[in-house]
């Protein structure tokens, strides 16, 4: 019903949005800050990717016999590691590409294209001071021409950055994920595209999830979360459309 009142030009019927939100987040395992993925440490260690982390959480280890070389890690340990700023941005890398088998790599690559640890530490320093002007300015940090840009870094990544740096738990506010799952929610929800293009559209999804989770009476990333779940079943709908 949401994904064919869109693609027809029409908002979804009164009260859906926020009947979608609460069924989805209901039947999410846990709560976001226990939102967990399991990640091979062992082998972000070998590809030297860790080199340079302070916490024990980012260190090669088993966390379970049955998958040795694996660990654990949830959005709760990757807010813990915000003291050290290199700390923080391996652990959203950990946590974001999770199993995904190239993640060293890629993370690997971004370090080095960064010139090293140090300038990755100052680019998370900067997301986090202009997240506190707005997430508009974090948004313009992160991107092409930005103070805090780190070539090989996209939205999806440096937003999960950003997200780990500056969300206010207490609060519920701050800036939130934004990759092409929550993207493809957002514009069947709200007739928002695209979530990740500017920094305008990047508040605009911003201030949505805050409004939503008001009402909702949870937190915006409890949105976010829940837009990422709804994507791959936005988009499977919306080719089963075309």
């Amino acid at each position: 019903m949401v994904v064919s009142a869109r693609t027809d030009g029409s908002p979804p019927p009164g009260g859906v949005i926020g009947r979608v939100l609460t069924s989805t987040i209901a039947g999410l395992e846990g709560t976001t800050d226990r939102h967990t993925v399991w990640w091979p440490a062992e082998a972000w260690g070998r590809a030297s990717v860790l080199d340079g982390a302070v916490s024990a959480l980012l260190q090669p280890g088993t966390d379970d016999p049955r998958w040795p070389g694996w660990r654990r890690i949830t959005r709760n340990d990757v807010f813990t590691l915000g003291n050290d700023s290199l700390d923080l941005f391996l652990g959203a890398m950990a946590w974001g590409f999770g199993g995904t088998g190239y993640g060293a790599w890629r993370t690997a690559r971004i370090l080095e294209k960064a010139g090293g640890r140090q300038q990755v530490r100052n680019a998370v320093d900067t997301v986090r001071d202009e997240a506190t002007i707005s997430v508009a300015a974090a948004f313009r940090a992160w991107s092409w021409g930005g103070r805090a840009k780190l070539p090989g870094l996209g939205t999806a990544f440096a937003s999960k950055v950003a997200y780990f740096a500056a969300y206010d738990r207490e609060a519920g506010t701050g800036p939130l994920i934004a990759d092409m799952n929550t993207a493809w929610s957002l514009w069947a929800l709200a007739g928002v595209w695209d979530s990740r293009r500017t920094a305008d559209h990047y508040a605009d999804y911003v201030t949505w999830a805050e409004h939503q989770a008001i009402d909702l009476d949870c937190r915006s990333d409890d949105v976010e979360r829940a837009l990422f779940d709804l994507g791959p079943r936005i988009r499977s709908v919306f080719k089963s459309l075309q």
